[in-house]
This record gives structure tokens, C-alpha cells and sequence, in this order.
């Protein structure tokens, strides 16, 4: 996907399930509990190294693996396999799926992360949850984020989630090529095409109610499915 091995963040072992309900797993690798400037730091180091936090999880991994981790405080949102595979453009099962809760720390996405990135979340944000899937479809290297967040005055944070994630966090190194604004099925969304000289990425951000959605999938080669198709899919996910 445009980078070496050792660029990556390790997501190869799946979140596991706990009593506490939350995953000890080894999905957010070293990057646990770095600042987000230190992450930036790194990102810019690696000269490059767009998909820091968004590896493709097909790399190494040979089984179907479903791990899933969910808070006991609230019901948790999350895409379901088959709707993530369909997103990606595949009928196959997905080579894996975690879900878990945003105040997971042991995640690569969580609260802290967000917050730090977007400081107008903390005190609205009341709940989170993201699902990442990996396609098994051999032709395709395909990874997708689905995060909500369940937060007060969604509509006004909206726009700021999406300027501090889609562009220079998720998206480093790769230059957007095609935008889009509108509402569909309730959905407040909008949609990004970014690419470089090796990967492609589609990303969605906005809100339905009062959850705030941000969508991203990094494919290989070309983009997978058209902007209808991935924006329906996200609207049919979200509540």
C-alpha cells in the first residue's frame, strides 16, 4: 500500500474479548498512548507514511478472525460484516472485523485520540464506538473505518471532526481529487476522493441526528465502489 512493513502501526492480532469488556489485544500496536502531535511526529519522520493508523489488515493475517468488545454502559453502533464487505465492493467474508468501543485505550481510534484531535468533543461526546474491517478479497487490499460518536450539537461539530481527521491525520500524504456535500436518508454528509501515486482512499464524515459519523476506505487499486454506493452504505449503518 505504499509504504514498508515498518511504517505501519501493527494491527495484525485482533482486539480480544475481556471480562472488563474491553480488548487487551495488540490492534493500536506501539502507538498506544502517544499524544497525537507525537503520532504527526512520526507519520512526518516516515516520510510519507499515509496509512500510519489505517494499515491494511491483510498483511499477515491468514483466518477469518471476529473479536468484539463492547461497554457495559451503552449499546454500541457498529457495521455490520456484511454491510462493510459490501462497502468494499466484495461478496467474500471479510478476512477480519473488530468492533469496539472508543473508550477502548488499546485501539488505535478512541476517545483520547479523538478528543485530542477535535478538544470541542470533550464534554459533548457521550458515546463512541468503530468498527474496522479488512476485505479477503485476493485482488483488493481494501481496509475500512466506520467511528461514531453519539455527542451534543452534532451538526456544529461535525464540520470540525471531519477538518481535523479526513485531511491531515487519516488522510497524510495524499491529496484529494473529488468532493461532495448533500443529504441522504437522513444522513448530513461529505464525501472525499484522495489518492497518491500508489493508494486510493474514499472518506465520509458528517452527522444523522445526533451521531457523528466519519467513514474511511483505503483501497488498492483504484476505488472499489462509487461515492452513491459508499455514502448509501454508511447512511444504511447509521441510525
Amino acid at each position: 500500500m505504499g509504504q514498508s512493513s515498518s511504517s505501519q502501526l501493527s494491527t495484525d492480532q485482533p482486539v480480544t474479548q475481556q471480562a472488563s469488556g474491553y480488548g487487551s489485544g495488540g490492534s493500536a500496536g506501539s502507538g498506544i498512548g502517544l499524544p497525537i502531535i507525537g503520532i504527526m511526529a512520526v507519520a512526518v519522520v516516515l516520510g510519507g507514511a499515509w496509512m500510519v493508523l489505517a494499515p491494511s489488515l491483510a498483511q499477515n493475517a491468514s483466518s477469518s478472525t471476529i473479536a468484539q468488545n463492547v461497554s457495559s454502559g451503552a449499546n454500541g453502533i457498529f457495521m455490520r460484516p456484511a454491510q462493510a464487505a459490501e462497502i468494499m465492493g466484495s461478496a467474500q467474508p471479510l478476512l477480519r472485523y473488530t468492533a469496539t468501543d472508543l473508550s477502548n485505550k488499546s485501539f488505535v481510534v478512541n476517545t483520547s485520540t479523538m478528543e485530542s484531535l477535535v478538544p470541542q468533543l470533550q464534554g459533548n461526546m457521550t458515546d463512541g464506538w468503530v468498527t474496522l474491517s479488512n476485505s479477503s478479497d485476493p485482488n483488493t487490499d481494501a481496509s475500512l473505518y466506520y467511528i461514531i460518536m453519539a455527542a451534543d450539537n452534532a451538526p456544529r461539530l461535525a464540520p470540525l471532526v471531519g477538518a481535523a481527521t479526513i485531511s491531515p491525520w487519516f488522510m497524510y500524504a495524499m491529496r484529494r481529487v473529488n468532493a461532495d456535500s448533500s443529504l441522504v436518508d437522513g444522513l448530513n454528509y461529505t464525501y472525499g476522493e484522495y489518492t497518491n501515486s500508489t493508494s486510493w482512499a474514499q472518506a465520509v464524515y458528517g452527522w444523522k441526528g445526533r451521531n457523528l459519523v466519519i467513514a474511511l476506505v483505503y483501497e488498492n487499486p483504484g476505488y472499489l465502489v462509487n461515492e452513491s454506493q459508499f455514502v448509501d452504505g454508511i447512511a444504511n449503518a447509521t441510525p
